[in-house]
């Protein structure tokens, strides 16, 4: 988003700072509110961590407040609090007209660092949760070996791959993306409808505003373009906004819906074609049999 609006930073370092999107030091700063406390409290003292342990060197510049809220879905009030009590610290600098960033003289590039949610959630799994990503058995089972190869001719077939997607289908993501980006646009025009009924008028930016129109035109085609493409493979997108799919399989001469929720390790789950989401069972040995139809 800030790259878009021509925001670069200056630092060589190549983190965190603005070269990263907003949503990117949101997943940076990890479960920075799931302690006890005021949500500025715990903000500023994620960002007092990351600044102390050098994630966020001297003179690296900080997403605005509007931004990094939006990217961590809080009120700004909650960031500029946030901002103030590491300016009050001594950690950040905000100058008007030149932003905020931290505190210090820039220095040299420092070792790379990756800002990937995949691989923080290694770093800070949720509580209660097993971390398997990068876990593997000295050897694969007979059944898996068995499965795999008869299964990658027709995965290839379909998407040009072996089907390995740690942060879920591109394409599904592609299409989750397109609709959030349209939900979002259509929240800033309500609003903007709004100010101006209230108001009985008010300035509007007619460039910025025409702008995010066709950013969410855009994004609308692209997410057609990918459920058309999901659609291509016989795959039935039941619910875009968590990733829901179902997928249809002749058993006994009927047709059934193996179910399967982006972020699930596996399509363990089904249901008939007259039942929904909340209605799937385990797959049991019968189902497990059946080959997907086309």
């Amino acid at each position: 988003m800030l790259s878009a609006l021509g925001w670069r930073s200056q630092s060589q370092c190549g983190r965190i700072g603005l070269q990263m999107k907003p949503i990117e030091l949101g997943g940076r700063l990890g479960r920075w509110s799931s302690g006890r406390g005021p949500l500025p409290v715990l903000l500023a003292t994620r960002l007092r961590r990351l600044i102390d342990e050098g994630e966020l060197p001297p003179g690296e510049p900080l997403p605005p407040d509007r931004a990094l809220a939006s990217a961590l879905a809080v009120g700004r009030s909650t960031v500029v609090a946030a901002y103030d009590l590491l300016r009050r610290d001594g950690r950040i600098v905000r100058r008007q007209g030149s932003g905020t960033q931290v505190a210090g003289t820039p220095r040299a590039a420092g070792r790379p660092t990756t800002g990937a949610p995949l691989f923080l959630h290694l770093l800070e799994p949720r509580d209660g949760v097993i971390q398997l990503t990068c876990a593997a058995p000295s050897a694969p089972p007979p059944e898996l070996a068995e499965a795999y190869t008869s299964i990658v001719p027709t995965l290839a077939g379909i998407c040009g791959d072996i089907g390995y997607h740690p942060l879920g289908h591109p394409v599904l993501r592609t299409a989750i993306a397109g609709k959030k980006l349209m939900e979002e646009v259509e929240g800033e025009m309500q609003a903007l409808n709004h100010r101006i009924f209230l108001n009985g008028g008010t300035h509007v930016d007619v460039v910025a505003v025409a702008r995010r129109k066709a950013e969410r035109a855009k994004a609308e085609q692209r997410a057609k373009d990918a459920l058309a493409e999901i659609d291509s493979i016989g795959v039935q997108v039941k619910d875009l906004d968590i990733g829901l799919l179902d997928f249809p399989c002749e058993v006994d001469g009927r047709i059934v819906l193996l179910c399967w929720r982006m972020g699930e390790p596996s399509i363990t789950h089904w249901h008939s074609t007259e039942e929904g989401f909340a209605g799937r069972k385990p797959i049991d040995e019968r189902i497990a049999r059946s080959k997907r139809t086309n």
